[in-house]
């Protein structure tokens, strides 16, 4: 690749943010993924007898990928400084973007494709990315199918949050699509975009201006109120501080709240995330969206409570109260919750821009006093838990539009964002969870929506079966990450991710994985109330 690079920009406080954490080895992969089931007569692996087809099937849908987000065709240089900066590149070589993993690589090919999905998140969440070339690049597994009518495989877009926040993923994915299911097409000429399958694509490929940041001081505008809390907990001494009710932070923690371990990382073997995957049936999905409309609520604000009632029985014996102990004097009272949220519609900008437009809200939720019994049926949501999903529901969509006093805003008064997240390590984490939800995905559908989605329909032996997300586990921030993403015919997946360590258990790295995998069994039986 050509060293000639063209000046674009300097980073935003969010952007930095994401920058320095990738810097110091804490974060490195957002992962979004599309299962598709395709004609057995598509062969997407690469090989010298197969070179013309994975150019076609391949090349050519991730060039369209290039033309259409600029974010793509970037670098950042100076990312050690406080004034880190983009640059477009002057040439690709898509064979440093692509990467074919054979199914043994990642697992012993398991009859449940969610298992080779998850042992691909745990490989790739940490992986960092080749230095001097943007920081993308798409994995492709052959994943186990009981069908002889079609092949089914992962294609997983990884990438840096220096470059794209969650629904970036989807927004890369969308373009792939169609350009992909074009490519299969019978009366493409697609294949003949690229002369010579393992070369440099020349530029300009992309004419679209670089996006302007999200976090500019015009667009969030913080006032004094809202700026003076974090400004004095972070200058008087914490003794007074806490007296004052000041938190440094945008959440408010307490002793009771749940957060596993004081926020730490180990140098010598860098970042550590685990995932565990699991898959929430379509029609239990469509059950659940049905009974929120009928409460005045959406899935999202569904979601947190059955999240809290897993969290709840997971850490029963730790909750202020249980059944065998009655009241404790310690214990945890509350889960203190982050979500993540969309900000694109609030500045205008389409749902199909990649870029950082994320902010977050945090809500505070009580543990739920674990009065069943492992072998007794899950009781429906109460009337509270209710009432506290269509309150976050209303928070949800107030943040979402509202750009005033956002937490995301806070960042342009940090002096020195690297200093900032090392001074974090060994101090309590500022959430117990976050839910980041990207909803259901319909490339068919262009009027957007999220929540409601549409048909999924199959286009030219192609099929998109469903959709996986996952980000790595924070190291500075809450103990573990819900991750979901829906498709209509599908369902929802939900990636569970954490830095390993993080929950705090006496039982070691098997009994956390335990711990978090009976989690996921709970959210999967939580669904099937409705």
């Amino acid at each position: 690749m050509s060293e000639e690079k063209v000046f674009l920009r300097y980073a935003s406080p969010n952007e930095r943010r994401t920058l320095s954490r990738e810097d110091l080895g804490h974060y490195h992969a957002v992962i979004i993924a599309a299962i598709y089931n395709i004609d057995p007569s598509f062969n997407l692996s690469h090989t010298a007898d197969n070179s013309d087809h994975y150019t076609k099937l391949i090349f050519g849908p991730l060039r369209e990928c290039i033309k259409e987000h600029p974010f793509l065709s970037v670098v950042v240089a100076d990312k050690h400084t406080e004034k880190p900066y983009y640059q477009r590149v002057a040439s690709f070589d898509l064979r440093q973007h692509i990467n074919w993993r054979e199914p043994e690589s990642v697992s012993n090919k398991s009859s449940s494709w969610t298992k080779d999905v998850e042992n691909l998140l745990r490989q790739d969440l940490d992986r960092p990315f080749k230095e001097g070339i943007p920081p993308w690049r798409v994995v492709i597994l052959e994943l186990s199918s009981d069908s002889k009518s079609h092949r089914r495989y992962c294609i997983a877009f990884e990438y840096s949050h220096t470059i794209g926040d969650g629904p970036s993923g989807i927004a890369f994915h969308k373009t792939f699509y169609s350009a992909f299911t074009k490519a299969l097409s019978p009366t493409s000429a697609s294949g003949s975009q690229v002369a010579e399958p393992w070369g440099a694509i020349p530029f300009p490929l992309n004419e679209k201006p670089f996006p302007e940041p999200f976090d500019t001081p015009e667009r969030l505008r913080i006032s004094w109120g809202f700026l003076l809390g974090p400004l004095l907990a972070a200058i008087l001494p914490g003794f007074i501080a806490n007296l004052l009710g000041l938190k440094a932070q945008a959440s408010s923690t307490d002793e009771g709240t749940w957060t596993g371990t004081p926020c730490f990382f180990d140098q010598s073997k860098g970042a550590q995330s685990k995932a565990v995957v699991v898959l929430i049936p379509p029609e239990d999905v469509e059950r659940a969206l049905k009974e929120a409309r009928a409460n005045a609520a959406k899935l999202t604000g569904v979601i947190h409570q059955l999240v809290v009632r897993a969290l709840s029985r997971a850490l029963g014996p730790q909750l202020a109260f249980n059944l065998d102990n009655g009241p404790k004097e310690k214990g945890i009272t509350n889960f203190v919750s982050t979500t993540a949220i969309n900000m694109r519609r609030a500045v205008g900008v389409s749902a199909d821009e990649m870029g950082e437009f994320a902010s977050g809200v945090y809500i505070t939720y009580p543990a739920l006093s674990p009065t069943l019994s492992e072998d007794q049926p899950t009781k429906e949501l109460t009337w509270y838990e209710w009432a506290c999903a269509r309150e976050a529901t209303l928070k949800f969509a107030d943040a979402a539009t509202r750009l005033d006093d956002q937490p995301i805003g806070l960042l342009r008064y940090v002096p020195n964002i690297p200093k900032w997240i090392q001074g974090k390590l060994g101090k309590g984490r500022d959430a117990s969870y976050e839910v980041s939800n990207l909803g259901v995905v319909d490339f068919e559908n262009e009027d957007g929506s999220a929540e409601t989605g549409g048909k999924t329909e199959a286009r030219a032996g192609v099929t998109l079966e469903n959709m996986v997300f996952a980000q790595p586990g924070h190291v500075t921030s809450h103990t573990v990450n819900f991750n979901t993403v829906s498709t209509k015919t599908g369902g929802m997946v939900v990636s569970i991710t954490w830095p390993t360590g993080s929950w705090g258990l006496e039982t070691g790295e098997e009994g956390e994985e335990s711990l978090v995998r009976s989690v996921g069994e709970e959210l999967v039986r939580g669904f099937k109330l409705f």
